[in-house]
């Protein structure tokens, strides 16, 4: 195709801003966005995932539109659930103004963006539950249209702050109507017309989490909030699943599999996950929770050089302070308790079916004090 280089197309996918909540969120954010901007080379496009908290205060869009304004790039804007206001007539009216339609379409470079409003209002309801997950007929048949031309080895980005593929629903104990309000239930109808394309990436925000699932030629990546845990609100300074305030960077050559990591934002937090260790009298158990892995990951540990590797199991059991679990950890028995685990590290390597098919990684985490972080904490 003319004009198209061959470089990978770079994407950064940013989600949950949550303007005018927590602690000093406006000038954090700012401060986030300014350090961004100062990276070399930027993306091709940056991906804004929705959940700028229109409906708190107007100085919040204001704000946003601000701080973005820094980022050298073009910007795409996806609707969140904070961002309606479910009970006025035109609860859209608010974002089209500053940012237009909720469905919107590009082709950078070779591939196809799409944007796509997955919040239905519900003004009957009261609080967060009154947007739940539904894609209309109308943005179905706008979809379709967008896809009629398109052939099966175009590249696929897609955007949706209400994820459409999550297992959220089974890790986080809640009522009928949260359930209906953390994930798209007709997310099928979506899902069946990406399947005859050979690359998709589906970015969703919304839960405050990672998680990474594939199914065929689909991957379905729910990404941490910018905000984090909404900007530190009751002393939490990270996602519900331990990982740091952060984006996402997509990596999409002209051939191969797309690539995608999660990068930390908070100065504070760095690293690809921890490790909490429970002394068990003859041996231990190793929490080890690794913020961007895909669930259906093969994961080994071991605390030092010298021990064999273990085969880690999905960790199944959910916080009871949270009532929630990660959908990143898992659980390892090695041989030897650790006595003093501050300031140690463990050994971890993993396999993933997504991204680099096949790729087997090794690398250091850190150990932390299971006073602190009991092994439930691990998520």
């Amino acid at each position: 195709m003319a004009g198209i280089s061959d470089e990978p197309v770079k994407f950064w996918f940013l989600t949950d801003f949550h303007l005018a909540e927590g602690i000093d969120s406006i000038p954090r954010f700012v401060q986030m966005m300014d350090r961004l901007a100062l990276e070399t080379p930027g993306p091709s496009a940056i991906l804004l995932g929705g959940d700028i908290c229109l409906h708190l205060q107007e100085d919040a869009g204001d704000a946003y539109e601000r701080a973005v304004a820094r980022l050298d790039a073009p910007l795409f804007h996806a609707v969140g659930n904070h961002d309606l206001f479910a009970d006025r007539g035109k609860p859209l009216e608010e974002f089209e103004r500053r940012f237009g339609a909720p469905d919107s379409t590009a082709d950078v470079q070779d591939v196809k963006v799409i944007v796509l409003d997955t919040c239905q209002p519900h003004p009957e309801l009261t609080g967060w539950q009154n947007v739940q997950g539904f894609v209309s007929a109308d943005t179905l048949a706008w979809l379709d249209e967008v896809l009629a031309d398109a052939t099966a080895d175009t590249p696929i980005v897609l955007v949706s702050h209400i994820p459409l593929r999550t297992t959220f629903t089974n890790r986080r104990t809640g009522s009928e109507l949260d359930r209906l309000a953390w994930h798209v239930r007709n997310a099928g109808a979506v899902v069946e017309r990406l399947r005859r394309f050979e690359r998709v990436i589906v970015l969703q925000g919304h839960l405050h989490e990672n998680e990474r699932i594939r199914d065929g030629t689909i991957e379905f990546c729910s990404t941490g909030a910018v905000c984090g845990a909404w900007w530190d609100r009751k002393g939490h300074p990270t996602n519900v699943d331990s990982s740091p305030k952060g984006y996402r960077r997509v990596l999409v050559p002209r051939s191969g599999p797309i690539q995608t990591e999660y990068v930390s934002l908070d100065a504070d937090h760095t690293g690809s996950g921890h490790a909490v260790v429970q002394s068990t009298g003859s041996g231990a158990h190793l929490f080890v929770n690794v913020y961007d892995a895909p669930s259906d990951a093969r994961l080994e540990a071991r605390l030092d050089e010298l021990s064999p590797w273990q085969l880690g199991q999905l960790w199944t059991e959910t916080n009871p302070a949270s009532r929630h679990r990660a959908a990143h950890v898992w659980r390892c028995e090695v041989a030897k308790p650790l006595p003093n685990p501050l300031g140690e590290i463990c050994h971890v390597r993993i396999q993933c079916s997504t991204g680099p098919v096949g790729q087997e990684q090794t690398f250091e985490l850190p150990l932390r004090d299971t006073a602190a972080h009991p092994p439930e904490a691990a998520s």
